[in-house]
C-alpha cells in the first residue's frame, strides 16, 4: 500500500479533527447532532442505537468517533444532497467482514497482507481510519472494550467511511 501526498495532508486535517473533538461542549453536541440528522438521519440513528448498547462513557469515546467522521465528510460533495441508507451501509458491512473471515482463514503471511494493503490501497480516507484505530488504541472506556465488541465497532467505523466515499464520488 502506498502513502500519497493526499495521505499525509489529511494526517494533518485528522489532527485538527481530533484536537476540535476532544474539546467539544453540549452546545457543539446540539448543533452537530441537528445537522446530521437533516442530512444524513441513518447516521444519527445508527449513533442513537449505540446509546442502547454501551455505557454512558463508551457511547461518549463512539459518539466522539462518529463526530469526527460527520466532520471529515460533512463538506464532501452530495454528502448533504445524497442520504446514506441502511441497505448501502449493510452491503458494505457485509463485505467487510466476509473479507475478516476470508483473512482469518487464510494462513500465508504475506498473502493476509497483500490482500489487506490491496484491500486499503482503496480506501481514499486512510488517515480518517488511522485516526479512529488511535482511539481505540488510547482512549480508556475503548480500550477496556470486550475485543469482539471493539472488533464490530471498527467494522461498522470503516463501513460508515465507505459510505460516505460513495457518496462523495
Amino acid at each position: 500500500m502506498n502513502i500519497s501526498e493526499h495521505d499525509k495532508i489529511e494526517v494533518s486535517r485528522i489532527s485538527e479533527i481530533v484536537l476540535e473533538i476532544d474539546h467539544i461542549d453540549v452546545e457543539y453536541v446540539n448543533s452537530i447532532t441537528d445537522e446530521i440528522n437533516q442530512y444524513q438521519p441513518f447516521l444519527l440513528s445508527m449513533l442513537l442505537g449505540y446509546q442502547l448498547d454501551f455505557k454512558p462513557e463508551e457511547f461518549e469515546e463512539i459518539s466522539r468517533i462518529v463526530f469526527m467522521i460527520w466532520e471529515y465528510f460533512r463538506e464532501a460533495n452530495n454528502v448533504k444532497n445524497k442520504k446514506m441508507t441502511e441497505e448501502s451501509f449493510e452491503k458494505l458491512e457485509k463485505r467487510n467482514i466476509g473479507l475478516l473471515k476470508y483473512l482469518e482463514g487464510e494462513s500465508d503471511p504475506v498473502e493476509k497482507l497483500t490482500i489487506t494493503s490491496s484491500d486499503l490501497g482503496h480506501l481514499k480516507s486512510k488517515a480518517l481510519l488511522t485516526g479512529i484505530f488511535y482511539r481505540f488504541d488510547t482512549r480508556s472506556p475503548l480500550l477496556n472494550m470486550n475485543p469482539k465488541t471493539k472488533g464490530i465497532l471498527l467494522i461498522g467505523m470503516r463501513s460508515l467511511i465507505e459510505c460516505f466515499e460513495e457518496i462523495e464520488k
